[in-house]
């Protein structure tokens, strides 16, 4: 029981209510504050407050560990990201010389003005092709073939 409840219990009461001395009540909280927190917890009935201060305690610190090693995780894995996105780069950055240079070296030997002319006989021949395939799926391609005999 603290100094305050023993005050106001040992209080005498008139029709009013409650008559105690302001300076029993002064000294009553005076001594109650001067208790450790652990002390005046058991007094009101809360013995297991500091078992269940360790118990939360221990919570909180295995989950902040938790935290911690996610934390760790994390930053692992963006290092390792970063350094293959650098491996990435690199090798994109190294194809790209090769084809340009593979596309230099085939300009320089290429001659475009004969290239030109070979694209269109090929699309001549092309032409030429699909037209004796309809012919011949007419029918008509093995009577011009006799006829040329």
């Amino acid at each position: 029981m603290s100094a305050v409840e023993k005050v106001i219990m040992n209080a005498k009461s008139d029709k009013k209510g409650l008559l105690f001395n302001s300076d029993d009540i002064d000294r009553a909280i005076a001594k109650d504050l001067s208790k450790s927190p652990v002390e005046y917890l058991g007094q009101r009935g809360c013995e297991t407050v500091p078992e269940k201060t360790k118990k939360t305690t221990k919570i909180m610190d295995s989950h902040v560990d938790g935290l911690i090693l996610g934390v760790q995780r994390l930053i692992e894995a963006e290092q390792d990201l970063k350094g293959k996105a650098k491996n990435v780069s690199t090798s994109v950055r190294k194809s790209a010389d090769e084809l340009k240079g593979g596309l230099e070296r085939i300009q320089k030997q290429a001659d475009f003005n004969s290239l030109e002319r070979y694209v269109l006989l090929l699309e001549r021949a092309a032409i030429a092709m699909t037209t004796l395939g309809e012919i011949e799926r007419t029918g008509k391609l093995e009577k011009i073939a006799n006829a040329l005999k």
